[in-house]
Order: structure tokens, then sequence, then C-alpha cells
């Protein structure tokens, strides 16, 4: 899942709190600032996905954020690599995640 912050509302704190537990990358885009943050985030899925159970995954993420998630990060799931961590968890497909529409 790609995750793309704009706005400078989400700071790093943030996206340690929210992403604590899972593996994810995070880094900063080119015309990030400290005083107007602006992040690229990948947070691996833990198996291949349907392009249903993505977009619900993406707003699940939507949600832990408050909305602040640019819709443009929806990628097609195609595009999603399958990877794993060996300490942290991959995103699973939950019920809790599966059930926001």
């Amino acid at each position: 899942m790609a995750l793309d912050f704009d706005s400078g509302r989400t700071t790093e704190a943030d996206i340690r709190q929210h992403l604590d537990g899972y593996a994810y990358l995070a880094y900063t885009s080119y015309s990030h600032q400290p005083e107007l943050e602006k992040w690229r985030v990948f947070v691996p899925y833990h198996q291949p996905i349907s392009k249903e159970q993505h977009a619900a995954v993406f707003r699940h993420f939507q949600a832990r954020f408050g909305g602040d998630v640019a819709t443009s990060t929806i990628f097609s799931h195609r595009r999603a690599v399958r990877r794993t961590s060996s300490r942290r968890e991959s995103i699973r497909l939950t019920d809790d995640i599966l059930s926001r529409r």
C-alpha cells in the first residue's frame, strides 16, 4: 500500500504512531520542508489481494490518519508488491480493515 501525505499535517511522529507494529518504509518527498512535512510511505501486503480489498485497505489507512492520505495514492492493486518482514507485520486482511466502507 502506498500512502502519500502532502498536506503538511502528518508528521514523522504521526507515521510512527499510526503504523506501530507494521513493516513500512517512509521517506520525505522532494518538496518536504521542516515547516511543511511531505511523506511517502509504503506498507507491504502479507498476501496478494483483490482490487476491492485494496480499496478497503486504503479506506482503513485513510481513517487511521484522519483523512490525510492523498487520494492520488490509490494505485492499481496490480502494482502492489508482496514483501515480508521478519520482525514486523505486513498488512493482514482482517475484518476490521475489510469492513470499512
